[in-house]
């Protein structure tokens, strides 16, 4: 061999490793910033790129997504979902709109091949303007991922307006923003600069583009779906949202999706909605359980949904023990709330029965209209003033009904709210309506021994068996200068909450024609109780 040759040689062998480790270089993607000049980084986090693709991916799968359908990908950047979608939807169901050419031509040399391309005739637009009838067809499916976070509020209403004019009938829109205390405020395309909205304008601008939406659960590093639709009907309900959650598992990048309380993309109130829908269904043994209101309508000092299902369970038990007939009755329910004693009730009605409810909210009044059936519910409110509860009301209103009417009245946490002179007026007035021999079940803060016991030693801990600070339940403060009804210290008006004391008891009995039958001391005296205030059980003689 020739000097010459072999020199040449050992250059060619340099060159070629020179090449390979530029292209490794190219490849190495660790040191690349967001906004950086390479394809994988342009388009956002580069170590990321792979995930955002495949998320984008499942999401649309998820919602519906099939081969035959026809998907634009707005703003699709170097197809980091693009090279998923292309290969699954059928041939020329794909369209993309990038600006950045060079993105494309990248993505296409570096992720999909010109095979792919040449198999499945994509679309590709690179237009500015934010036009999506550049091909001349409605789309099924329209994503717009990380594009509203990079622009001004024109810009997002454009886009929002031209995608409602493509979009087929039944189609969806799914795209992200960045949610934030304030509103970006400037106008056009800010990108690499990131924006973000407050969720009451992204409504506003949705709504303003006449589509309706929800927000999705759907599990996003920086950002928030939301789904859009021209008709409401097409958009999931509550109960589908829940299986929406994109959560990743077995990657430490991405523990947040589950560690956030991913269904806590919810409020409480979405999640109680989608767990009733549910658990409604599975009801077998508890038929009544199946009118326990949503929680924007559970009130009263029991909130939660397993608290009103388990009060429930304990005044149904006691209005069985204590009704002599167990159908066919007339119930009354004095501050009735939003119903939870008109469950218990429902059981013991029977044919000929009939539930009253009366309250001086007139909202709860209104909600229980309804919410309840209306051939076995009756609902009246009552105009008594309550400085806590109705203090617009001016008098003490009598109860509209007849004399001896009742087998049963009911109050839960009413008695705990009432002043003296109140107290005695409609102790006096359900002793009127009930029939002789009749029962009431009503709960108090009675002050007696068992209660005196436990004041050394209320403290601001929790109680031992419920979940309130225990000093909340001490009653120093004489109610309107009463000498046997009380008031804590941090009661604004004594009617926010008023205990009684023996001797109050003995007034309530003197006014009436009632006896005490049974007393259940409540767990609010840091004993084991039936019920967390005292129930004591009456009877007319």
């Amino acid at each position: 061999m020739r000097f010459k040759d072999f020199f040449w040689g050992l250059w060619g062998q340099r060159e070629n490793r020179k090449e390979k480790g530029e292209e490794k270089h190219k490849n190495d993607i660790s040191q690349l910033r967001p906004g950086d000049h390479h394809y994988k980084a342009y388009v956002g986090p580069p170590d990321q790129y792979d995930f955002m693709g495949a998320t984008q991916f499942r999401l649309l799968c998820a919602l519906g997504l099939r081969a035959h359908h026809k998907l634009l990908d707005f703003g699709c950047g170097s197809l980091r979902a693009g090279k998923l979608f292309i290969p699954y939807l059928d041939e020329g169901n794909y369209f993309g709109i990038e600006p950045s050419e060079w993105l494309i031509e990248e993505a296409i040399n570096n992720e999909i091949g010109r095979d792919i391309i040449q198999i499945k005739k994509p679309h590709f637009d690179h237009n500015k303007d934010f036009k999506t009838d550049v091909f001349g067809v409605d789309f099924d499916y329209i994503l717009a991922q990380s594009i509203f976070s990079h622009t001004g509020k024109d810009m997002i209403k454009k886009a929002l307006k031209a995608f409602g004019l493509s979009l087929k009938p039944r189609g969806l829109i799914a795209l992200t923003f960045i949610e934030g205390k304030d509103d970006f405020e400037a106008e056009g395309w800010i990108y690499p600069g990131i924006v973000s909205y407050r969720p009451s304008t992204i409504a506003q601008l949705i709504t303003e583009a006449c589509l309706f939406f929800v927000r999705l659960p759907w599990y996003h590093p920086r950002q928030s779906w939301y789904l859009l639709s021209k008709d409401k009907n097409n958009l999931p309900t509550q109960e589908q949202l829940a299986y929406l959650t994109g959560v990743v598992f077995n990657e430490p990048g991405f523990e947040e999706s589950y560690n956030h309380n991913l269904l806590g993309f919810y409020s409480y109130h979405e999640l109680d909605k989608a767990y009733l829908a549910l658990d409604k269904t599975h009801l077998r043994r508890t038929k009544n359980l199946r009118l326990i209101p949503t929680e924007e309508n559970r009130r009263g000092g029991k909130y939660a949904y397993g608290e009103w299902a388990q009060v429930i369970g304990i005044f149904q038990t006691l209005i069985y023990q204590h009704l002599d007939h167990k159908e066919d009755n007339h119930i009354l329910d004095m501050g009735c709330g939003t119903g939870i004693l008109a469950i218990a009730s429902e059981p013991f009605l029977g044919e000929k029965g009939a539930y009253y409810g009366v309250d001086v909210r007139l909202e709860d009044i209104e909600f229980c209209r309804r919410h309840y059936p209306a051939e076995k519910f009756h609902f009246i409110p009552l105009k008594s003033k309550n400085p806590h509860y109705a203090p617009q009301n001016e008098t003490q209103d009598k109860l509209p009904f007849e004399n001896e009417f009742f087998d049963l009245v009911t109050a839960l946490s009413v008695w705990t709210h009432l002043s003296e002179e109140d107290s005695l007026f409609y102790f006096s007035e359900i002793s009127r309506v009930m029939k002789k021999k009749a029962r009431a079940i009503i709960t108090f803060f009675l002050l007696d021994r068992a209660y005196d016991k436990t004041l050394p030693f209320r403290t601001e801990a929790e109680g031992k068996y419920h979940m309130t600070a225990q000093n909340q339940w001490i009653f120093s403060k004489p109610a309107y200068d009463s000498s046997f009804w009380f008031c804590p210290e941090w009661a604004k008006v004594p009617e926010e909450a008023i205990g009684i004391k023996e001797e109050a008891l003995g007034l309530l009995l003197k006014r009436s024609s009632l006896k005490i039958l049974c007393y259940y001391p409540g767990n609010w005296k840091e004993i084991p109780g039936v019920f967390f205030q005292d129930i004591v059980v009456f009877e007319k003689e």
